[in-house]
């Protein structure tokens, strides 16, 4: 699975990962005021990240956009991991072209431990930091329900140094 985004390319295997940005069930109820993120991937064993790639952010001076930001991609996270477990438990229908990968239902079945990551292809550091605590801040009673560890804000550079994405 590649994904060519927001000036950024990622590339799991398909075993791993599941594009639910493309997916039926996803283009059948976004019209509903649904969103997505742009893939799901068991990248560590019994860990799950829910991926969406952005451009760029508002910086930390700009308040009123900065929130509205934080909002929609929380959205993101909150409907793709609902999504993704209605399909997994067959609530919505499965994919042929786009299914769920065979390890990621495997871990998905586990008990994993879930993790929300937000590339940023062009962000300071500094507002990488403050961006992350404002998800912290805004999604804690749904981390709380999920237990989910963390909301990841990362540069594109910094991406690339782990390995994660390329800059296109």
């Amino acid at each position: 699975m590649e994904i060519h985004e927001s000036g950024m390319a990622i590339n799991y295997t398909d075993d791993i990962s599941f594009l639910i940005e493309k997916c039926h069930a996803y283009r059948k109820i976004r019209s509903s005021g649904v969103s997505s993120v742009e893939c799901v991937v068991n990248a560590k064993k019994n860990m799950i990240y829910f991926v969406e790639l952005k451009t760029t952010a508002p910086d930390k001076e700009n308040k009123n956009d900065l929130e509205s930001y934080v909002v929609e991609i929380a959205d993101k996270f909150i409907h793709s991991i609902s999504l993704c477990y209605s399909i997994f438990h067959e609530i919505q229908k499965e994919d042929a072209d786009y299914p769920i990968g065979i390890t990621l239902k495997e871990c998905l079945g586990k008990s994993p431990k879930i993790r929300f990551m937000l590339l940023v292809k062009t962000i300071a550091e500094d507002n990488c930091l403050h961006l992350s605590a404002m998800f912290q801040k805004k999604m804690r009673p749904f981390l709380k329900i999920w237990n989910a560890e963390s909301v990841i804000v990362m540069s594109g550079a910094k991406a690339v140094q782990k390995g994660l994405a390329v800059i296109e």
